[in-house]
């Protein structure tokens, strides 16, 4: 009978070198994460860019962008693609996030998009994420979910639309459209 593999923690994660490589702790497992393409890194500071704006203007809270650690659960360390951590939450601002951000947004990649589709959804949702948007530049897609007092995300509105706007709930009055995003 084959030796079962023992799960990575946070605590190894802790102890990898910085980056480059990155890596995710996804599920006890240590992911390298690919270099982003120019299309993603465009969709990504388009996206922070204005969400860093309206945070500010409206003094918010504070937008980070990857690679940053998110330090979730034991076994769960992510680096969210776009992150907003409410200046009512700051304390789990470190040398690394320790804990759920507010809002989460990963841009879909062939290479981590079934993560990000998956089990980094379900562990934000179960560690307080309160909104969670997934950009699907390749299906033109901006989806909104959030968690109206459970456990698991649902979907607040989607948009295949360039011109149609998504809005924020955790950041109120924010919305961007798809056509702000893309080339």
């Amino acid at each position: 009978m084959p030796a079962t593999k023992q799960k990575a923690t946070l605590a190894d994660f802790r102890a990898l070198p910085e980056g480059p490589p990155y890596y995710e702790l996804i599920d006890g497992e240590l992911i390298e994460m690919p270099s982003p393409t120019p299309e993603h890194q465009r969709i990504v500071f388009q996206l922070a860019r204005r969400m860093a704006d309206f945070a500010e203007e409206h003094e918010l809270g504070e937008v980070f962008v990857a690679p940053l650690d998110t330090h979730l659960t034991e076994t769960d360390a992510y680096q969210p693609d776009v992150l907003f951590i409410s200046d009512e939450r700051r304390d789990i601002v470190g040398d690394r996030i320790e804990g759920a951000p507010d809002l989460v947004v990963e841009v879909l990649s062939p290479s981590t998009g079934y993560y990000d589709l998956t089990r980094k959804r379900r562990v934000y949702a179960e560690t307080g994420v309160r909104e969670y948007w997934i950009v699907d530049s390749k299906e033109q897609t901006i989806r909104v979910l959030e968690r109206p007092g459970g456990e698991q995300f649902e979907a607040r509105s989607e948009t295949r639309d360039e011109d149609a706007a998504v809005h924020s709930g955790v950041l109120d009055g924010f919305s961007v459209r798809l056509a702000e995003l893309t080339p």
